[in-house]
């Protein structure tokens, strides 16, 4: 019978398991809004399952994705399914120190292509840091940096 546990390095992952609530400011293209999100994360088979919903000046985006572990490759891939794209959002990441970093691949948001590279990491128990960040030419820029507690 084969072993349909999850991966041992999906537990790395596990600082980002239960609901979380954030809010800030984001940036997109000169344009600064207010930024609020929920997220619950819980493991599913062998993947981590990423439920979010955020809403950016109104405007509500939807996400449900799934990380694996890629044993091949030595990386974390992820598939996020959104309300903003027909196709999924796929990125590749790994570790960075205690920082959990990842790159999409190139994604089309409403018309537009975009590269972007998301990091999360553990501030405290009940605590995640987030970073959110486009590609513009050869430079990353910044987007938004929160955090998100933990919902009791």
């Amino acid at each position: 019978m084969p072993d349909l546990s999850p991966p041992k390095e999906l537990a790395k992952l596990d600082f980002m398991k239960g609901s979380w609530s954030g809010s800030g400011t984001m940036t997109m293209e000169g344009q600064t809004m207010p930024f609020s999100g929920t997220m619950t994360n819980a493991t599913e088979g062998q993947f981590l399952k990423l439920d979010s919903v955020n809403d950016m000046a109104g405007l509500k985006m939807t996400e449900m994705a799934y990380v694996a572990y890629d044993a091949a490759n030595s990386r974390y891939t992820i598939y996020t399914f959104t309300n903003f794209s027909p196709a999924p959002r796929i990125e590749h990441g790994k570790f960075e120190g205690e920082k959990f970093v990842t790159v999409s691949e190139p994604w089309n948001v409403m018309g537009q292509k975009h590269v972007s590279r998301t990091t999360m990491w553990k501030v405290d128990a009940d605590t995640l840091g987030l970073k959110l960040e486009f590609q513009i030419d050869d430079r990353w820029v910044p987007s938004l940096e929160t955090t998100f507690k933990r919902k009791k």
